[in-house]
């Protein structure tokens, strides 16, 4: 059996690609490139009257910012958190909450239990 000329090159050119692309491997990640994730926020309730508060994760109860004053609906009021830019609201009254940051999606916020401090009970972690 005999190949033309133009046939060889061929074969020869596909056995070369086919070598040198070696076995498929998944793409390597540039940590420049990932999402950077969020910072965890707590939220949670006075025990003195059920005001809604919320904080930044790692950081003292304490320093709560207050959502809501009194027990209630807090979803879709504006607040801020110490040492975190831009306004934070709570989202999902009703079902499964999440915190959005500046009218954009930040992090969901399952429910979450802890030890409390300075009169707080947390009841959601969001990240």
């Amino acid at each position: 059996m005999q190949f033309s000329k133009s046939t060889q090159l061929v074969a020869i050119a596909l056995c070369t690609l086919q070598a040198s692309a070696g076995p498929l491997s998944a793409p390597s990640t540039n940590n420049n490139t990932l999402a950077t994730r969020a910072t965890a926020v707590r939220i949670g309730a006075l025990q003195s009257d059920g005001s809604t508060v919320a904080w930044v994760a790692g950081v003292s109860q304490c320093s709560a910012s207050l959502i809501k004053q009194d027990p209630g609906n807090f979803c879709e009021l504006d607040f801020t958190l110490d040492g975190l830019s831009g306004q934070f609201t709570v989202e999902g009254c009703g079902g499964p909450l999440w915190l959005e940051r500046d009218g954009s999606f930040y992090a969901n916020c399952p429910s979450y239990s802890e030890a409390g401090a300075c009169g707080v009970t947390t009841e959601w972690s969001c990240s």
